[in-house]
């Protein structure tokens, strides 16, 4: 029985590592401006913060890498990120789960607004 049950495993471990790698190409970005200044915001929501950056007519989630990315996340307005259900939206429409804002930092350039 444990043989089984580590086969089962492994397989579902191999299917979840092959869906991260689909052939999806991340776009990591700064999201500095035309000066070199970034605009970022944090959303306490939940029980916690959540870290944007402002880039390209829209907030993107900013990771612990200081860092958005823009091929993985579409951009969301001021009024979505202050929504309590508020969840990422992948860049090709469907929803992500939220969790990576809470891990982030902020590069120390806040301004709330958009």
């Amino acid at each position: 029985m444990k043989k089984s049950k580590n086969i089962i495993l492994s397989a579902a471990m191999f299917a979840a590592i092959s869906s991260c790698s689909s052939g999806h190409k991340d776009e990591w970005s700064d999201g500095k401006d035309d000066h070199g200044r970034y605009r970022d915001t944090s959303i306490y929501r939940n029980g916690g913060y959540h870290y944007y950056r402002y880039y390209m007519g829209g907030w993107y989630i900013l990771h612990g890498n200081n860092m958005i990315n823009t091929s993985r996340y579409a951009p969301a307005s001021s009024s979505e990120i202050s929504s309590p259900s508020f969840s990422p939206r992948s860049a090709s429409g469907s929803v992500r789960s939220g969790g990576f804002g809470s891990s982030a930092h902020s590069s120390g350039h806040s301004s709330a607004g958009e």
